[in-house]
C-alpha cells in the first residue's frame, strides 16, 4: 500500500534526493554560525578572563581602606552604594628575620574577607590552625628563605600592632609555613607606589583566625569595599582626607592589566566584526537558499499548479530548512566551543578559558533563527510567482526583453551565454564584488601588520631584559635647585645585589640631576625658545607663555613675541637667583648620568665631536644633546585654547615629519641654529641645598666633548630618557659623582647572560620585585609576550572576517553557478544535441567565474592603492606604516587563484555530473 501523500512525505522526499546538495550548503551554513554565534561567546570569554586575571592580581574588592579601625567607616556605608558589607583584614604585627627593613606587615583574613581578597595559593595551603604562616613568594625572598620550603619552621622577630603603629617590644615567634602565596602585596608596590607609606601597611604574610593576638597589641585592619560605581555621593565622601588619603583603589592598581591588553584589544575588535559577520552569515545563508530554491521553481509552479495552496509550499520548504537548521545549530555550537578554547590555548596565560554556555546557546538559538529566516525570505519570494509564469519561466523571457538581446553574426555560444547569465544578475554581481572588497581591503591590512610584527623581531628593541624605573620622577620646589632625599631611588646596594643574581651579567644605572648652565654676555635665542616652550611656572626667566596669551587677550607672533614675554618676568627665578647668588643670568637643564658602557654605545649618533669616557668620568667633559635647529610655534584654536611647543628643524627631522608637525609649521615664530659646537667650554653650576636648607654651590667650566642628536626615527631604547626636543646635558656617573652629592639611581637596566624562558623571567620578576620594592618593573621578555598574544589576538580576528567574506563570496559564487548549472539542464541537453562538447559547456560557466571572482579583488586593490597613496601624500612612509603596516600587494593574486581555483574545483565537479547523464535525461529535466 502506498504512503499517504502528505507535507512531511514531500519535504522528507525532497530532503534524501538531494542530500549531496543539501551537504553543501550544511557545510555553508555551518560556517556562517561559527563566526555568528562564536564570536559573542569569544566576547565573553574574553570578559571574564578579564575579570578573573584582574581578580587574582588584585582581589575581587573595589578598593582597600588602610586603617579602617580609625576611619569613619559608618559614612561610606550609609551612603548604600557598596554591593556587599565591608570586610576585614586585621593586621596582627610586624615581623622580620635579620634586618627590619626588609620585614613584612603579618595579618590575618575574616572569612568573608578571605573571599574577597581572593589570594592564589602557590604551593600549600592558607593557615588553618595555631602556628601556621603563608607567605607571598616575593616576601620569603626578601626575608632570606627562598630556599624555605612548605612544612618547614621559621623563626621571625615581631613586633606587635598597635592602632597605626606598632609596639616597641620585640619577640620571636616560631611558625610553620603551610603555604607559599602568589605576589600580591608586591603588585600592588609595583603599579602603585608607596608615595604615602600607605601599601606598606598590607600585608604579605597571613596567619589563621586561631592565631592568638600579640599581648599588649590592638590590630590594625583594612577594609575591603565592593562597589559597582563610584556615585556623587559614595565619592562625596571618599573625598573627605581621612578616608581618601588611606584607600587604595584598584581602577589605579589595573595598570597590571596591561597583560591584559591582546584580550581587551581583541574584544574591541570582535566587537566591531559581530554585526557585521552576523549580517554576512545571514546574507550567505539567504543567498544559499535563494539559489537552491531558483533552480526549483519549476518544481514549486506544478505544486501549485495541482492544488498546493502558498502555505502548504512554506511548509513543504520550510521543513526542510528545519532540518537543516537541527543539524547546523549542534554543530556550530560545538565547533564554535572547542574553537575559542583551543584560541585561550594559544593566547597562554593571558587568556583564560571561562566559558559561559548561555551565550554560546544564545549564539545557537540565534544561528537556528538565522536559518529560518534566511529560507522563508526567498521562499516566500518564490511563492509569489504565479504557477504558469514559474512552469514556462517568464522571469527568464522577460530578462531577455529588458536587455535587448539581438542576434549576433559571430555566434559563440560559450561566450554570449556567460555574457547573458552575467547581465541576469547584476545585484548579486555588485554584493559580490564588495564583499570580495572588503575582504581584499582586510586581507592586507593583515598581511601587512603581519609583515610588519615579524620585521619587529629581527630588530633589536631593547638590548636590556628589565629595566627598574621609580613611579615618580626627581621632585623639588625648583628646577634649578638639587633637593636630595626627596624620591626613593635606587640605590647603589640594589645595583650591586641586582649585579649579584644568578642570571645577571650587567646592570647599568641612569643618575638625574639639575644643572645650571651661567649665562656671561647675551642669552642663547636657542636656549630662550626652550624657555619658551616650558609650560611650567618657575622653569625659566618668564612666566608660563600660555597664561601669559591668555592674560594678555592677543595672539603671540613674530612682531610682538619677544616684547610681549619680557614684559613677564618670573619672580620664582629672581628669587632662585638670588638664593644661589648668581650675578649672571642662569639656564636650568637636565643633567643625566649613566654608566660608561651605556655612554659608549652612544657614538653611532654623534653629531659633532667624540666620545672620551676617561674625561668624562673625570668631569673635564659633557655631552649635549641639542637639536641642529629648532623653532617654537604657538597656535590658537577656535575654541581659544593654545597650543605651543619645540620644533626639531634639522634636516633628519624633517624628513619623518608627520602631519601634525607640518601644521605646526605654519604656526612657526621664531628660529634659532644651535650655538654649540664639540669643543666649546661651558660654564656650569650646580646648587644643592644643604640639610640646614642652605645653598650648596659647585661652578665647573667643561668642555663639550660631542653632541648628539635624537631623530624622530631613531627608535633605540639609548634614548628612553631622552626628549628629541630637550636640551640636555649627560655625562658618566662617575662624572656626576665629581660634584660630591649623593644622587641616587632613577632606574637601572638589566642584561642577563641567557636567554630568556617564561621560567627565568617568572623568577627574575619575583627577585626584582623583592630587591625594588615600590618600583616599576619592566620586563622586556613579558612585553614582547603580550605584543605576540596581540599579534595572534588580532591576525585570528581579523583572519577569522577575511575566511568569513571569503567562505561567502565562494559559497555566493557556487550555488550561483550550481544552480544555473542544474536549472539549465535542458540547454545544457540542447547544445549537447547539436554538437556542443564537455569543453564548450565548461567554457559557458568557466567564463563566468574570472569576472565574479576577479572583479571584488581588483576593486579591493585598486582602493587599498588609493588610502596607501593618499597617506603618503598627506602624511608620509612612516605613517603609513604605523596605519596599514608594510604595503603589500601580492595578496592580491592569490586571493583571486585561490577563490578561482575553488570555484573552478567545484564547476568541474557539477559539470561532471551534468555530463554524465545522457542528452534525452537532461533535456527531459522535468
Amino acid at each position: 500500500m502506498a504512503k499517504k501523500l502528505s507535507i512531511n512525505a514531500v519535504a522528507m522526499s525532497n530532503f534524501r534526493r538531494r542530500m549531496r546538495q543539501y551537504l553543501a550548503l550544511i557545510v555553508s551554513i555551518v560556517m556562517a554560525m561559527i563566526f555568528s554565534s562564536g564570536i559573542p561567546f569569544f566576547i565573553s570569554c574574553a570578559e571574564s578572563s578579564k575579570t578573573e586575571l584582574r581578580h587574582r592580581a588584585t582581589g575581587k574588592q573595589a578598593a582597600l581602606l588602610v586603617d579602617a579601625q580609625d576611619a569613619p567607616v559608618n559614612l561610606i556605608e550609609d551612603t548604600g552604594m557598596l554591593t556587599e558589607p565591608i570586610s576585614y583584614i586585621h593586621i596582627r604585627s610586624y615581623a622580620w628575620t635579620e634586618d627590619r627593613e626588609k620585614g613584612m606587615t603579618v595579618g590575618w583574613l575574616e572569612e568573608d574577607a578571605e573571599k574577597q581578597y581572593y589570594l592564589q595559593i602557590r604551593e600549600g595551603r592558607m593557615p588553618q590552625s595555631e602556628g601556621e604562616i603563608a607567605l607571598e613568594q616575593t616576601q620569603l625572598l626578601r626575608l632570606g628563605l627562598e630556599h624555605a620550603a612548605v612544612g618547614e619552621t621559621i623563626t621571625l622577630h615581631e613586633s606587635g600592632a598597635d592602632g597605626s603603629g606598632y609596639l616597641d617590644e620585640v619577640r620571636e615567634q616560631t611558625y610553620t609555613l603551610c603555604g607559599i602565596l602568589e605576589n600580591r602585596k608586591s603588585v600592588l608596590e609595583e603599579n602603585q607606589g608607596d608615595t604615602r607609606g600607605i601599601v606598606a601597611k598590607i600585608p604579605s604574610a597571613f596567619v589563621s583566625r586561631q592565631q592568638p593576638p600579640v599581648p599588649g597589641g590592638r590590630a590594625a585592619m583594612i577594609g575591603l569595599l565592593s562597589f559597582q560605581e563610584r556615585g556623587e555621593e559614595l565619592g562625596r565622601v571618599l573625598v573627605s582626607d581621612e578616608i581618601l588619603d588611606k584607600l587604595i583603589e584598584t581602577i589605579y592598581l589595573n595598570q597590571w592589566g596591561s597583560r591584559l591588553d591582546p584580550v581587551q584589544s581583541a574584544s574591541k575588535i570582535a566587537i566591531s566584526v559581530t554585526v557585521l559577520l552576523a549580517f554576512l552569515s545571514c546574507f550567505g545563508i539567504a543567498n544559499a537558499f535563494a539559489a537552491n530554491l531558483n533552480e526549483r521553481k519549476r518544481q514549486i509552479g506544478l505544486l501549485r499548479a495541482v492544488g498546493a495552496t502558498k502555505q502548504q509550499i512554506v511548509q513543504i520548504y520550510g521543513r526542510e530548512a528545519v532540518l537543516i537548521a537541527l543539524i547546523t545549530a549542534p554543530l556550530s555550537i560545538l565547533l564554535s566551543y572547542f574553537s575559542v578554547k583551543l584560541f585561550a590555548q594559544l593566547m597562554g596565560n593571558s587568556f583564560l578559558f571561562l566559558p559561559d554556555v548561555r551565550i554560546l546557546l544564545i549564539g545557537g538559538l540565534f544561528g537556528f533563527a538565522a536559518v529560518l529566516m534566511s529560507a522563508v525570505i526567498p521562499l516566500l519570494r518564490a511563492c509569489r510567482i504565479p504557477p504558469m509564469q514559474a512552469i514556462r519561466d517568464v522571469e527568464f523571457v522577460r530578462k531577455m526583453r529588458s536587455h535587448r538581446i539581438r542576434s549576433q553574426e559571430r555566434f559563440q555560444a560559450d561566450r554570449l551565454l556567460a555574457r547573458r547569465k552575467l547581465m541576469f544578475m547584476p545585484v548579486r554581481q555588485i554584493a559580490l564584488s564588495l564583499i570580495l572588497a572588503f575582504a581584499t581591503v582586510i586581507l592586507f591590512g593583515v598581511i601587512g601588520q603581519s609583515m610588519q610584527w615579524l620585521h619587529k623581531l629581527d630588530e633589536v628593541q631593547n638590548p636590556y631584559d628589565y629595566e627598574i624605573s621609580l613611579h615618580r620622577g626627581y621632585i623639588g620646589k625648583s628646577p634649578f635647585v638639587n633637593e636630595l632625599g626627596l624620591n626613593d631611588s635606587v640605590t647603589e646596594t640594589q645595583r650591586q645585589d641586582t649585579l649579584a643574581l644568578g642570571y645577571v651579567q650587567e646592570v647599568s644605572g641612569q643618575k638625574a640631576a639639575k644643572i645650571n648652565l651661567r649665562i656671561d654676555g647675551e642669552f642663547p635665542d636657542y636656549l630662550e625658545l626652550n624657555e619658551y616652550a616650558s609650560w611650567v611656572d618657575g622653569n625659566s626667566r618668564f612666566r608660563n607663555l600660555s597664561g601669559i596669551a591668555d592674560e594678555t587677550g592677543s595672539a603671540l607672533t613674530k612682531e610682538n613675541l619677544r616684547q610681549i614675554v619680557h614684559q613677564y618676568p618670573n619672580p620664582d627665578y629672581e628669587a632662585q637667583r638670588a638664593w644661589g647668588g648668581y650675578a649672571e643670568e642662569i639656564y636650568a637643564a637636565p643633567f643625566y648620568a649613566q654608566s660608561s658602557e651605556w655612554m659608549q654605545r652612544l657614538s653611532p649618533y654623534v653629531r659633532e665631536g667624540k666620545i672620551d669616557i676617561d674625561k668624562l668620568n673625570l668631569g673635564e667633559e659633557v655631552i649635549l644633546n641639542a637639536p641642529e635647529k629648532v623653532g617654537f610655534y604657538f597656535s590658537r584654536s577656535k575654541s581659544g585654547s593654545s597650543s605651543m611647543g619645540l620644533m626639531d628643524l634639522s634636516a633628519d627631522a624633517l624628513e619623518v615629519m608627520t602631519a601634525s608637525d607640518r601644521q605646526n609649521m605654519d604656526h612657526i615664530l621664531v628660529e634659532a641654529d644651535c650655538p654649540y659646537h664639540a669643543g666649546d667650554l661651558l660654564n656650569i653650576s650646580m646648587l644643592t641645598m644643604g640639610s640646614d636648607g642652605e645653598p650648596i654651590r659647585e661652578d665647573r667650566t667643561v668642555r663639550i666633548g660631542a653632541i648628539i642628536s635624537n631623530p624622530r626615527q631613531q627608535e633605540d631604547v639609548h634614548f628612553r630618557f631622552f626628549s628629541r626636543n630637550e636640551f640636555s646635558v649627560h655625562t658618566t656617573v662617575a662624572g656626576l659623582d665629581q660634584f660630591g652629592q649623593p644622587f641616587g639611581y632613577d632606574g637601572v637596566k638589566i642584561r642577563l647572560n641567557t636567554e630568556v624562558t617564561e621560567q627565568i623571567d617568572h623568577q627574575m620578576q619575583t627577585e626584582l620585585a623583592a630587591l625594588y620594592p615600590g618600583k616599576n618593573v619592566f620586563s622586556n621578555y613579558a612585553a614582547n609576550q603580550r605584543a605576540r598574544d596581540q599579534f595572534v589576538t588580532e591576525s585570528i580576528v581579523l583572519g577569522s572576517l577575511v575566511v568569513v567574506l571569503c567562505a561567502v563570496s565562494i559559497s555566493l559564487v557556487n550555488h550561483s553557478i550550481s544552480a544555473q548549472i542544474r536549472e539549465g539542464e535542458r540547454m545544457i541537453g540542447t547544445l549537447r544535441a547539436v554538437g556542443a562538447s564537455r569543453r564548450d559547456i565548461r567554457k559557458i560557466y568557466q567564463r563566468q567565474l574570472i569576472p565574479m571572482t576577479g572583479a571584488g579583488v581588483l576593486f579591493g586593490m585598486i582602493f587599498y592603492l588609493i588610502s596607501c597613496g593618499y597617506l603618503y601624500f598627506r602624511y608620509n612612509i612612516q605613517v603609513l606604516n604605523q596605519n596599514i603596516g608594510t604595503f603589500v600587494l601580492w595578496p592580491a593574486p592569490i586571493l583571486f587563484a585561490v577563490l578561482y581555483g575553488i570555484c573552478r574545483l567545484h564547476l568541474e565537479n557539477q559539470i561532471r555530473k551534468v555530463i554524465g547523464q545522457s542528452i534525452v535525461e537532461n533535456i527531459r529535466e522535468l
